[in-house]
This record gives C-alpha cells, sequence and structure tokens, in this order.
C-alpha cells in the first residue's frame, strides 16, 4: 500500500502543480494585458504579482475550511485593496526566483 499512496501523492503534486503554474500564466496574461492599456505601470514585477495572489487566495481558501467565523467578503475585499496597492505601485514585493522555478513547469 505505501508505495500506491506515495505514486498517488507524486501524481496529485503534479496535477496541482500543472493547475498552478496554468494559473500563474492566466493572472500574468491579464496583467500584462492591462499593462498594455496603460493601467499597470511597467515597473511592477507581474511574477511577485502573481505569486501574491496564488500564495493568498491559497490560505483564503484554508481559513474558510477551517474557520467557522470566517467572513468572506470582508476577507476578499482586503486581498482585492492589497493587489490594488501592488498593482499601482503603492506596495512593493520582493522577487522569489524559487517560486519561478517550481511553477514554469
Amino acid at each position: 500500500l505505501f508505495p500506491y499512496t506515495t505514486l498517488f501523492r507524486s501524481a496529485i503534486a503534479d496535477v496541482m502543480g500543472s493547475v498552478q503554474a496554468e494559473v500563474r500564466r492566466g493572472i500574468i496574461a491579464v496583467c500584462e494585458k492591462a499593462r498594455s492599456k496603460g493601467e499597470i505601470p511597467h515597473s511592477i514585477d507581474l511574477d511577485a504579482v502573481a505569486r501574491l495572489i496564488l500564495t493568498v487566495s491559497d490560505g483564503l481558501i484554508r481559513r474558510r475550511a477551517l474557520d467557522p467565523d470566517f467572513e468572506s467578503e470582508t476577507e476578499v475585499a482586503t486581498l482585492l485593496d492589497l493587489i490594488g496597492a501592488v498593482l499601482c505601485g503603492a506596495v512593493s514585493l520582493r522577487p522569489c526566483s524559487a517560486f519561478n522555478k517550481i511553477n514554469s513547469r
């Protein structure tokens, strides 16, 4: 049973990695389109924006599942405010080369 469990977990990890990479590419594509319209400054690191969105979204999903007092509207509004601040340059994000390597599959 153990080898099967390991293989199953590995397959799930591969699928989830592929899904994350596709979502990341989609986020970056949407941001690039907004950038081409002058809505996002060229100085914004779109990889870092995608990382932020993925990381915080994962956290919101976990909190919603585990916290009976989770307030979706408030939490999502806060997330959107943060993303807006990042996209206009009011908040800067650090680049993360490890994230790019893992999610560029």
